[in-house]
């Protein structure tokens, strides 16, 4: 079991992804307990990050095949996968390693970035109109984007810059 991939909530089930034998699996299970039942998307590799409730549908990112990383890459493309049927769309052009909803779901923010630096971006619930709103220096990975209650800012967690490695950096 991989506890790197993510899970999301819609206050009655979690739902999680999870990596057995090199292959992303997705499940759903209620929250006051039970057994798990596997949703039928269709990524080799992804992640849950999120849940929309207007939606309906679990944000991922997925992909068929395993992509490697270079200087340009941006990360995985963005789904919305329906939990009832597990059929996917996709979100615009939209690529991120992570992401969190804003409070009132109209905003992602988005973090993307490969061996040149990472970055945060905005863009809104329906992929459109993404934007950038901070690149950090290479090195500095960033992690665990989380909007505040007001949905007015975001925190983030970075590596610590040289001198100060094995610290986690938090950011707003």
């Amino acid at each position: 079991t991989n506890t790197d991939l993510g899970w999301a909530t819609d206050g009655t089930r979690l739902y999680y992804s999870d990596n057995e034998g090199g292959r992303t699996r997705y499940f759903q299970v209620p929250i006051a307990g039970g057994e798990p039942n596997e949703i039928a998307i269709p990524f080799r590799f992804g992640n849950v990050l999120a849940y929309l409730s207007g939606a309906g549908a679990l944000l991922v990112n997925g992909a068929e095949a395993r992509e490697q990383p270079d200087a340009s890459w941006e990360g995985p493309p963005l789904w919305l996968a329906n939990v009832s049927s597990g059929d996917v769309r996709r979100l615009g052009n939209l690529r991120a390693h992570s992401a969190a909803v804003s409070p009132d779901e109209t905003q992602l923010a988005l973090v993307s970035g490969g061996p040149e630096g990472m970055s945060i971006s905005l863009a809104m619930a329906d992929g459109s109109n993404p934007r950038r709103l901070v690149t950090m220096v290479p090195r500095l990975g960033i992690g665990a984007v989380a909007w505040s209650p007001d949905g007015k800012s975001l925190r983030f967690a970075t590596d610590g810059p040289p001198g100060h490695e094995s610290e986690q950096w938090i950011w707003e």
